[in-house]
């Protein structure tokens, strides 16, 4: 039998996640928008890409960039929970009147939205 060598990890979980990984940087308006890439080493290698990452380590994790400004590539990719990537996310832009921001409080190192503020200048 002829052909590429194969890893034999199509369909699990890890494979699903480089995949999905590849198609956003590709296709998503945010990834396109900031520029974000896949390394050219992991581009077309899932064996490299999961010799970097590791195996997932249980099945509430999912991938996630260290710096979100970065891109995907080797010492900015991570395992991890809804919880941890929720902590490491960019600011949400503010409102769409001029001046207004969100507001939040944080439960359990959660942000939670109690909806919109105006600045005290303008209330």
């Amino acid at each position: 039998m002829t052909g590429a060598p194969t890893h034999r990890m199509s369909g699990t979980p890890e494979h699903a996640a480089w995949e999905a990984m590849r198609t956003r940087c590709r296709a998503a308006p945010l990834y396109l928008e900031h520029g974000i890439k896949v390394c050219a080493e992991w581009q077309h290698n899932f064996p490299a890409f999961l010799a970097h990452v590791g195996l997932r380590p249980g099945p509430h994790y999912s991938l996630d960039r260290i710096d979100n400004d970065g891109n995907y590539e080797p010492g900015n990719v991570q395992w991890a929970t809804r919880t941890e990537q929720n902590n490491n996310r960019r600011p949400r832009r503010w409102g769409k009147r001029p001046g207004t921001g969100p507001a939040t409080n944080w439960i359990n190192r959660q942000r939670n939205s109690r909806g919109q503020f105006a600045p005290k200048e303008t209330a």
